[in-house]
C-alpha cells in the first residue's frame, strides 16, 4: 500500500512545493513543470532546463535544433550548447497552426515559429510578475495571467496588447484562462473568478463569484455552467450568466488540478490524491465514485478514448501514472484501475496525449520524457532533456 500523508506532513510538502518548486531556486537550476503538447505529429515541450524542444511524437527523434530561454532577462539562445541559467518554465506551450507561445517565471511571454525560430521579431512581451499558468489562443489573440495581478491579451501575430487590456485583479493570477463565446474566464489568488469581455477587457456586468480560498484551477465551461475548483476544498458549479452557485461539492483537500468533463460527469482530484467522479444533475449533483491515489496531485486530468472505452489518466507526486476506466456501471469484481506505471521521479507536469489517442507523454522531475501506449502502458521511448538524448526506443 502506498503511503498516505498525515495532515502536518501534507502542509510541509505543500510549503516545499510552493516555496521551492514554484520559485525555481533550489540550487539545482530551474524546476518548472511545463507539460508536453502534440500538434501535427510533433511534440513540443518546455523543459526543466529552460529549453524549448521539438520531437517526433511517434519516435522521439529530434529533427530540429532546440532553443534555450535564459533566466533573469537573459533572452533566448538558439542552437547553443547546454549550460546553466535556463529560465523556469511552468507554462505549458500553446500551439497554433504556425506558432508556439510560452511564458517563463521571469514574467516574459515568448513566441516561436513551429521550426523554433524567433517570433514577434525576436521581441518578448514582458510582465512584472512570474507567469505560472499557461497561455490560451482564441480568435487571433493570446490570453494569459501573471503574478503581477494582471490578465493580458496580445495579438498572437504581433505580440502587441489588445485595446482595453490588461485586466487588473487583486491577486496573483496562476490560473490558465478559458475563453468561450468572447468571454475570458480566469481565477485569481484573490479568491475571485473573473468573466472578462474579450473585445473590451472589461468585466461582464452582473457576474460575480468569490470562493473562500485562492483559485488556481482552470475553469471548465459547458453549456450554461462553469466548473471551478478552489483552495477551500470545494468544486463549484456556477451559472455562467452571473456566477451564482448551482451546487458545490466538498473534497478532501484543495482542488488545484484542472478537472475534466465528459458528458455530464465531472472528474476532479483534490490535492491529497482523492479522485472524484460527480454527475451534474442541474441544481444538484450525484457522487458516482471516488478513488484514492494516496499521493498529491496538481497536474490537470486527461481523458482518452481507446476503442469504446474511456480512460482517465492521472499523474501523481509519488511518480505513478494511473489509468482508470470511467465506466459508471463497473461490476464489483472489476478493478477501476486499468494499469499504472511507477517512474523514478514525481509527476508535476500536465500529461500530453497523441492526436490519435494512442500514446500518453509523461514528463517527470528527473528530466525524462516518456512515451507509453495508453491501452496497455507499454513503453515506446524515453528522451532525456538534460542530456538531449533518446534513451530507449
Amino acid at each position: 500500500m502506498k503511503f498516505r500523508l498525515r495532515p502536518a506532513l501534507f502542509i510541509v510538502v505543500l510549503v516545499a512545493l510552493l516555496g521551492l518548486t514554484l520559485v525555481g531556486c533550489t540550487g539545482a537550476g530551474p524546476q518548472g513543470w511545463s507539460g508536453p503538447v502534440v500538434s501535427q505529429g510533433v511534440l513540443y515541450l518546455g523543459s526543466t532546463e529552460g529549453k524549448i524542444i521539438a520531437l517526433d511524437a511517434k519516435t522521439g527523434n529530434r529533427d530540429l535544433p532546440w532553443v534555450e530561454i535564459k533566466a533573469e532577462g537573459g533572452g533566448v539562445s538558439f542552437s547553443c550548447a547546454s549550460g546553466p541559467g535556463g529560465a523556469a518554465l511552468y507554462s505549458t506551450p500553446a500551439v497554433s497552426p504556425d506558432m508556439l507561445y510560452i511564458g517563463d517565471y521571469d514574467g516574459n511571454m515568448y513566441a516561436f515559429t513551429l521550426k523554433l525560430g524567433a517570433g514577434w521579431g525576436g521581441i518578448r512581451f514582458e510582465t512584472k510578475g512570474a507567469i505560472v499558468g499557461s497561455p490560451v489562443l482564441a480568435d487571433g489573440y493570446l490570453y494569459f495571467g501573471s503574478s503581477d495581478k494582471k490578465v493580458y491579451a496580445l495579438n498572437a501575430s504581433t505580440g502587441q496588447p489588445r485595446t482595453g487590456w490588461p485586466f487588473k485583479t487583486k491577486g496573483k493570477v496562476w490560473s490558465t484562462p478559458a475563453v468561450v463565446d468572447g468571454v475570458v474566464y480566469v481565477g485569481s489568488l484573490d479568491h475571485h473568478l473573473y468573466a472578462i469581455k474579450a473585445d473590451t477587457g472589461k468585466e461582464v456586468p452582473g457576474f460575480y463569484f468569490e470562493a473562500d480560498g485562492a483559485i488556481i484551477t482552470t475553469p471548465i465551461i459547458q453549456g450554461d455552467t462553469i466548473y471551478i475548483g478552489a483552495n477551500d476544498r470545494y468544486l463549484y458549479a456556477l451559472n455562467r450568466a452571473d456566477g451564482s452557485v448551482k451546487w458545490k461539492f466538498k473534497g478532501g483537500r484543495w482542488f488545484w488540478a484542472q478537472p475534466i468533463i465528459s458528458g455530464n460527469t465531472i472528474y476532479a482530484v483534490s490535492l491529497n490524491g482523492t479522485l472524484y467522479a460527480i454527475k451534474d444533475k442541474g441544481d444538484t449533483y450525484e457522487p458516482l465514485w471516488q478513488y484514492d491515489l494516496d499521493a498529491s496531485v496538481n497536474a490537470p486530468l486527461s481523458l482518452a478514448k481507446v476503442g469504446e472505452e474511456e480512460l482517465l489518466l492521472v499523474g501523481a507526486h509519488d511518480g505513478y501514472l494511473n489509468v482508470l476506466t470511467t465506466d459508471e456501471a463497473l461490476p464489483q469484481d472489476q478493478q477501476r484501475l486499468k494499469w499504472s506505471n511507477k517512474f523514478k521521479s514525481p509527476i508535476y507536469a500536465s500529461l500530453g496525449i497523441s492526436e490519435d489517442n494512442t500514446y500518453v507523454y509523461v514528463y517527470t522531475r528527473n528530466h525524462e520524457l516518456h512515451a507509453l501506449e495508453i491501452a496497455t502502458g507499454a513503453p515506446k521511448w524515453t528522451f532525456d532533456t538534460d542530456e538531449m538524448a533518446l534513451m530507449f526506443k
